[in-house]
């Protein structure tokens, strides 16, 4: 019997903290246009800081924009398309433009790191800098709000807002 109860103390503290949860439905929008449907294991999400902790109720939020990830092979892939559309053959600078256009909202954080490096800027020989600006220009243009965010944004449902920037 002893035995059983020690168990049991055991058991029930591991378990209690999962059990106490309680599991919340959740949609996933995607920006291709998939939905995820599924409930979260977890009701409380929490930012741990060195000021504290905030915990957020996972029934709360409305609505979270998610930036992309790292992607060493398209950064890899946007700096040569960039190099290229600096090339002084038209045909070479032209593809370049077309395949930097072909990637679109993705390779837009990239694009705008060369834009802000000041130093390539001074060593820009065929006008690549004015060309990535109207080919981010065009990019912008043609994709919506809710596509690209130069930062990520957490809604509330009482329409407080949380922003912070994204590293690429």
């Amino acid at each position: 019997m002893r035995k059983n109860l020690y168990f049991f103390l055991i058991f029930s503290t591991f378990t209690w903290p999962l059990l106490a949860q309680k599991k919340v439905q959740v949609e996933l929008h995607l920006k291709d246009q998939s939905k995820f449907v599924g409930e979260a294991d977890f009701s409380d999400i929490n930012f741990a800081t060195k000021y504290g902790t905030l915990k957020i109720p996972v029934a709360d939020i409305s609505t979270i924009f998610l930036s992309s990830g790292r992607n060493d092979e398209l950064k890899v892939r946007v700096v040569q398309l960039i190099a290229d559309l600096g090339s002084d053959s038209k045909s070479v600078s032209d593809k370049a433009e077309e395949a930097i256009l072909e990637l679109g909202i993705d390779a837009v954080g990239y694009i705008q790191k060369y834009l802000d490096d000041q130093a390539l800027k001074e060593t820009d020989l065929y006008g690549t800098t004015d060309r990535l600006t109207q080919i981010v220009q065009h990019i912008m243009s043609a994709a919506g709000d809710m596509e690209y965010r130069e930062t990520d944004r957490i809604v509330l449902n009482d329409d407080s807002q949380m922003d912070g920037t994204f590293n690429q």
